[in-house]
């Protein structure tokens, strides 16, 4: 594993942010956005709350076994249970639009986005650190950081652009599409064992 590393550390260590960042713009896209479109379907504020504490439910209930499967298994299952729930986030929500049905997909929608979050950072962890050297290790975590930091301050704005142009769809069609770029990524496979 070191001697793979030594030699495509640095390609890994992009596509692991490129993962991180995909699915980070979907789950703070999909969190302004159903605060939104929950309000605007005239949710009460306590509704609201609600629907935004339901983003904890995930990582409350599953980030231990989360990190077992991820041991068990490897990060393959994990990424694709976190890219389903994801877009299963943004097509509940474009199947049962809020306006029209309530805001019980956006309870559903909000619940899977931050279950596909827990997953995708749990994974996105341990392949940072397992995808860097002791040298390189500080380096990749402040990284993933300034990643995650930089996907904080330019959702909301694109979402709320894509919003007043165009509509709440638009934002729920880009968490649903969005997972589909690194679906074929091999990440996962030159960094981990199947069952590591």
């Amino acid at each position: 594993l070191d001697a793979r590393v030594d030699v495509t550390g640095y390609g890994l260590r992009v596509k692991v942010l490129t993962i991180t960042l995909i699915m980070h713009v979907c789950s703070t896209g999909m969190r302004f956005t159903a605060t939104l479109d929950a309000i605007n379907s005239g949710a009460s504020t306590f509704w609201v709350g609600a629907m935004l504490a339901s983003i904890s439910l995930g990582p409350m209930c599953f980030a231990i076994p989360s990190g077992r499967w991820l041991d068990r298994g490897g990060p393959r299952g994990p990424l694709a249970g976190a890219r389903i729930g994801m877009m299963l986030a943004g097509s509940s929500v474009l199947l049962f639009p809020a306006a029209q049905y309530g805001i019980a997909s956006l309870f559903a929608a909000a619940t899977l986005t931050g279950f596909s979050f827990m997953l995708t950072n749990v994974v996105v962890q341990r392949l940072t650190g397992d995808v860097s050297t002791p040298k390189t290790r500080q380096l990749a975590f402040t990284a993933l950081s300034l990643t995650t930091a930089t996907s904080n301050l330019a959702s909301p704005v694109a979402a709320g652009y894509l919003i007043e142009h165009f509509s709440y769809a638009a934002v729920y069609m880009w968490a649903l599409g969005l997972p589909l770029l690194h679906i074929r990524s091999q990440t996962t496979a030159k960094v981990l064992p199947k069952n590591q």
